[in-house]
């Protein structure tokens, strides 16, 4: 019996290196797509965030300052349209009287106390689409305030809005 010692050639031909790469494609598109959402997902995260810090912030505000007030000084205030205005009568801790007012100002809402601002109520990356208050009395015995109010935030081609609603009784009306 004759032994044949044939010297094969071991290497990686044309058909293995083609399903090699298409294998590494495949993986390569899978993970670019799961970056892409992943990206995607952040930024409405982050507008999310930022319309729900805003709103949060804004309505507790204008919620503590409303049950604070004794009356609605309605030849200043602008109800039941947007952008409404109210001006609160109120006074301060002292005792001194003063004025709260709750305005629009280029798509921002800016309190002011006593005729000074104290600024916006709503971060710099959120705009105030419409704000309308509404006084409802009952009688002559309470006064209470509904805020009727819609916020948007924006961010790199996403956008986010709400619509919020509150009704607050005046501690000075009852």
């Amino acid at each position: 019996m004759a032994l044949t010692n044939h010297k094969t050639q071991r290497g990686i031909t044309l058909a293995e290196t083609i399903v090699y790469a298409a294998v590494l494609a495949v993986l390569f598109v899978i993970v670019v797509h799961g970056l892409l959402e992943l990206s995607r997902t952040y930024k409405s995260l982050t507008v999310s965030r930022r319309l729900t810090l805003s709103s949060t912030s804004l309505m507790e505000r204008m919620t503590y300052e409303i049950r604070q007030a004794n009356d609605v000084d309605l030849s200043n205030s602008i109800l039941n349209t947007s952008p409404g205005k109210l001006v609160l009568n109120t006074t301060l801790a002292d005792g001194t009287p003063t004025t709260v007012e709750f305005s629009v100002s280029t798509s921002t809402l800016v309190m002011k106390q006593g005729g000074a601002s104290l600024g916006s109520l709503t971060s710099a990356s959120t705009t105030i689409d419409s704000v309308i208050f509404k006084l409802l009395t009952n009688g002559s015995v309470s006064k209470a305030v509904r805020v009727e109010t819609q916020i948007s935030a924006t961010s790199g081609g996403y956008s986010k809005t709400a619509k919020l609603y509150n009704t607050i009784i005046l501690r000075g009306s009852y």
